[in-house]
């Protein structure tokens, strides 16, 4: 796709053949199919790392964010404000990585229950959280927990 035509960059068929074959080629697609979500669910359902290279509408799509984070938590940063201030993807990227706290939105970065589930999986992910959260006893706790079990010693 890199070296083709506008043309041959906007036609659906063209940019699906070409991603299949190499998934990045993505980046090179016209505006309209960086836009165009159907080509970036196949895309990212085939290399969830070409979420980065999706248009403004569909790093706002709701479920082709969510599958994104699923699969990459730093995705998220990819996201547009309003899905990195949507709790459930938010969430979703926090439980597998907490440290994916620092792209959600400031008011996810005061949100209890969004910080316990990112300290939860890291303890380091309180820097992230707002000054409210890193004073919170709870958050100090289970950020101090997880540090803790991420240290020890693994039995074999």
């Amino acid at each position: 796709l890199q070296y083709c035509s506008e043309a041959l960059r906007n036609d659906k068929d063209v940019v699906l053949s070409a991603m299949l074959k190499e998934p990045n080629a993505l980046q090179y697609a016209s505006a309209k199919r960086l836009n165009d979500t159907g080509v970036a669910k196949i895309t990212v359902a085939n290399k969830p790392g070409t979420f980065r290279f999706a248009g403004a509408d569909a790093r706002n799509d709701s479920d082709l964010v969510l599958a994104a984070v699923r699969y990459q938590p730093d995705l998220l940063q990819h996201a547009s404000a309003a899905r990195q201030n949507d709790k459930q993807i938010v969430l979703a990227a926090v439980r597998k990585k907490g440290l994916a706290l620092q792209y959600a939105s400031s008011d996810l970065r005061d949100d209890a229950d969004i910080v316990l589930a990112a300290v939860c999986n890291n303890g380091r992910a309180l820097c992230h959280a707002s000054a409210r959260c890193r004073n919170d006893l709870t958050c100090i706790i289970v950020a101090e927990w997880a540090t803790k079990r991420d240290t020890m010693p693994k039995d074999r």
